[in-house]
């Protein structure tokens, strides 16, 4: 029975969330086959975080050279993860996660921006290949989270636009905040995308 049921399930699908499944695990595995990962960027924005992480422990002695000055402002949303990990685990597995949770959140939000739009839900497997671009090689993660958030904004505006529920302003709303805390540039596109779609 589970077997038959197994099949019926691939077969309505059209197999792609066993697709799905495999291209997940193989975007994972360059973040973890190796300790160090080649992005520019990246050494200096998690020092940033490891300042601010230890900034009272007399043993880094921070606090002797630098004032700690936390705001709300694009970047925060990378910073504060990482900060938050490095209570459970090491600043490089931290930052693993995070390109993880990228790696895994940015086809998801093609995803939702191809059903937003009633398009072919296997358009969405271009995210797996998009996500490797060159602001990865620079090591832009907070960007790169940004535009994850970028995508799910769009999906919600539309729908919301559509006729969703009015629960899709709170999606709404909140997928924006985190472009804007991921980085400002996906940030100020989806809020160029979303004055044309109200204009239109």
């Amino acid at each position: 029975v589970a077997l038959s049921r197994l099949r019926r399930w691939v077969v309505e699908t059209g197999g792609l969330p066993l697709v799905w499944i495999a291209l997940t695990v193989l975007v994972l595995v360059p973040i973890w086959s190796q300790r160090l990962l080649p992005q520019l960027d990246t050494p200096a924005h998690l020092a940033l975080v490891r300042g601010w992480h230890n900034f009272h422990d007399p043993s880094y002695r921070i606090a002797e050279y630098y004032t700690l000055r936390i705001r709300p402002v694009p970047y925060f949303l990378f910073y504060l993860v990482i900060h938050l990990l490095l209570y459970v685990c090491q600043i490089e597995i931290a930052n693993k996660l995070f390109l993880s949770a990228y790696v895994i959140l940015f086809p998801l939000a093609v995803l939702a921006l191809a059903r937003a739009l009633k398009r072919s839900p296997w358009l969405a497997l271009s995210g797996f290949i998009l996500a490797f671009n060159q602001n990865w090689i620079y090591g832009f993660s907070s960007y790169l989270m940004g535009t994850c958030f970028m995508f799910f904004s769009l999906a919600a505006l539309i729908r919301w636009l559509d006729g969703a529920r009015p629960r899709m302003l709170v999606l709404l709303g909140l997928s924006t905040i985190l472009a804007y805390f991921g980085h400002v540039m996906p940030w100020f596109c989806f809020g160029l995308c979303a004055i044309s779609l109200l204009v239109l």
